[in-house]
């Protein structure tokens, strides 16, 4: 069966979690300009996916998590004949597509990943679909942004009410898990970065006189309030990367992407002394990005670097996938 593009007119965008939501949020805005309707579906709405007829004439695509709603899925959407396309929305967390059991669940036609060592790490342990990769929907929609970075930094300064003398410093904070079992899907204890008193009194020490220190929690954070930060949770990507001059965190997907980005990062990882299974990450990714990403200078042009691609997740489907329904 193929796609027809004058009856595709219905993308459907499952997902459960705040980072995949994140994505699906650019994704929309872009599927919508080439005039698709898009339908937001979470774990509310499965049991009536499960026990409904779907619509012919649509995809489907999904974000995979801990739950078991894509295995459900993407069973059902199989079993009807629908294309259903898989987003994993980080560098971390990469034993999703397993059960608790070991047992691989039920993966989708085509799966998307951002980085071509993600793909070679799953084919090797065994993921049994075509993946691809292509360029995060929030990096693509920076890239082609046409807004004033200027007078973005301008009313960021102005909602922030910031020191227009200082630079502006953010730290994105996100969850530590202490696990002292082999199983990935267990922990003993879970902190946040913003919760290390320790760095932030190094940082302020630091930074505070040139710098307006600028938080971003993450949503697991215990939103800690601290005298001289800043707190920056309202603020969007596209607010963060147009005003700030320094990032700094561990191994969070917006730090990866301001560094791609060719933004001024650095990375805490060591300074912390962490080990890759405390932020999710499988040692192998972790080792890639060190080396590959977070080790190159300030401003590296990494258009060029061949384990990254500029393929957008809508000009792929449409491109390859356009043929499918009757």
């Amino acid at each position: 069966m193929i796609l027809n593009k004058n009856e595709l007119k219905l993308i459907y965008l499952y997902g459960n979690e705040n980072g995949i939501n994140r994505q699906f949020d650019f994704l929309e805005d872009s599927l919508k300009l080439k005039h698709f309707k898009i339908i937001r579906k979470n774990h509310t709405h499965l049991h009536n996916i499960l026990n409904n007829n779907l619509k012919k004439n649509s995809l489907w695509i999904i974000g995979y998590d801990l739950t078991d709603d894509a295995d459900k899925l993407v069973k059902k959407l199989r079993s009807e004949g629908i294309k259903s396309f898989g987003l994993l929305d980080a560098w971390k967390g990469l034993y999703r597509f397993w059960k608790s059991n070991g047992i691989q669940k039920s993966m989708p036609d085509i799966l998307f990943v951002f980085d071509d060592k993600i793909r070679e790490y799953l084919k090797k342990k065994g993921i049994n679909t075509k993946i691809k990769v292509i360029i995060n929907p929030i990096l693509s929609a920076l890239k082609d942004s046409k807004y004033s970075k200027k007078l973005i930094k301008k009313k960021v300064i102005e909602k922030l009410n910031l020191n227009v003398l200082k630079k502006n410093l953010f730290l994105f904070s996100e969850p530590i898990f202490i696990k002292n079992k082999l199983s990935p899907f267990t922990f003993e204890a879970i902190t946040e970065i913003s919760s290390n008193k320790v760095l932030l009194d190094y940082l302020e020490d630091k930074y505070y006189e040139n710098y307006n220190l600028i938080l971003r929690n993450h949503p697991l954070d215990k939103q800690i309030k601290y005298p001289n930060w800043i707190y920056a949770n309202e603020l969007i990507e596209i607010e963060i990367f147009n005003s700030s001059d320094l990032i700094i965190g561990v191994g969070s997907t917006l730090l990866i992407l301001a560094k791609i980005y060719g933004l001024n990062i650095q990375n805490f990882y060591r300074h912390l002394r962490l080990n890759p299974t405390q932020i999710n990450y499988e040692k192998e990714i972790w080792d890639h990005l060190d080396i590959n990403l977070f080790s190159k200078p300030y401003l590296h042009n990494f258009e060029n670097e061949s384990y990254l691609s500029y393929t957008q997740i809508e000009d792929y489907i449409l491109n390859k996938y356009t043929k499918y329904i009757n």
